[in-house]
């Protein structure tokens, strides 16, 4: 779909650089560990090897539905620090034995978690509230997840079923403090638009997903009715409706343009910019061979 300077009114235009490998997105780890003695005594040293199988099956699962990620089960040692998903079957004493629960707890380094004193990076790891209470052994139950061969199943049905129920959860708590790009926009007055990298062949987004950009931590705009854009453009572009921006002294809070934007966007130079996916929906019909839709 091309479109003309005229249907650009009241859009944000987000350029696509020309990328397309999964390295090109941020790279998130999933682990699984057991938190638990029990599982640890009775598994012994198949422990580390049952470990990596259901980190890989748990990854698979978040990596289905959420494409803006690059999903990993391992990377390499020594690097920077990344983001991480840790998966944790926990063990709860109850009056009727022991209940293991699903939680996850999230990693994110250098995140825009913003406090009284300004950023305030996340240097441990934090439980979310995202997911269900339920045990997937009742304290009760006759099956043990050290001996049950349902485990992984059961796991990655779990996975599914919670990124089903509480997918804005995952959103807010997780997904949204990852950063997709650090680049300062550029301005494009003819098109009333500002010109980002970030790549719509890997994105994947409907219409209803929304993008933050954030300046030292606050936001500055927020953009909503994702889709690509190719104005001329060898790969395709991404592009949504500014639907708020705040630079003082000018404040758009239902968003629209306005002359002052392209001065506002230029004084940001030097300073931390971050791109979020604030809410993301996969688009089911996006091919993912074709660099430029017709």
């Amino acid at each position: 779909m091309r479109r003309g300077a005229a249907h650009l009114a009241g859009l944000v235009l987000l350029s696509c650089a020309t990328l397309g490998q999964a390295g090109d997105l941020p790279t998130v780890q999933v682990v699984f560990e057991f938190d638990s003695g029990m599982c640890n005594s009775k598994l012994q040293t198949r422990k580390a090897v049952v470990e990596r199988r259901l980190s890989n099956s748990s990854m698979e699962e978040f990596r289905t539905p959420i494409e803006f990620l690059d999903w990993r089960a391992s990377v390499p040692a020594g690097g920077d620090p990344i983001p991480r998903l840790t998966v944790r079957l926990h063990e709860e004493p109850q009056r009727s034995g022991l209940a293991f629960f699903i939680q996850y707890w999230r990693f994110v380094p250098d995140t825009a978690h913003i406090g009284r004193f300004g950023r305030i990076p996340w240097i441990t790891d934090q439980m979310t509230r995202f997911g269900s209470k339920t045990a997937l052994y009742a304290a009760d139950s006759f099956e043990r997840p050290w001996e049950d061969p349902e485990l992984e199943s059961l796991l990655t049905r779990r996975i599914a079923d919670d990124l089903r129920a509480y997918r804005s959860d995952l959103d807010s708590l997780f997904l949204s403090k990852i950063p997709l790009s650090h680049e300062l926009p550029d301005v494009d007055v003819d098109e009333q638009s500002l010109v980002l990298q970030l790549p719509w062949r890997l994105l994947h987004a409907q219409r209803s997903s929304a993008l933050e950009v954030m300046v030292d931590g606050i936001t500055r705009a927020t953009l909503t009715q994702i889709q690509p854009h190719t104005a001329g453009a060898k790969h395709p572009l991404v592009c949504g409706t500014l639907t708020f921006f705040k630079a003082m002294p000018l404040l758009l809070p239902q968003g629209g343009w306005d002359a002052q934007i392209p001065a506002l966007v230029i004084s940001d130079r030097g300073r931390r910019i971050d791109i979020f996916m604030v809410r993301y929906e996969i688009d089911p019909d996006t091919d993912r061979n074709t660099s430029v839709p017709e």
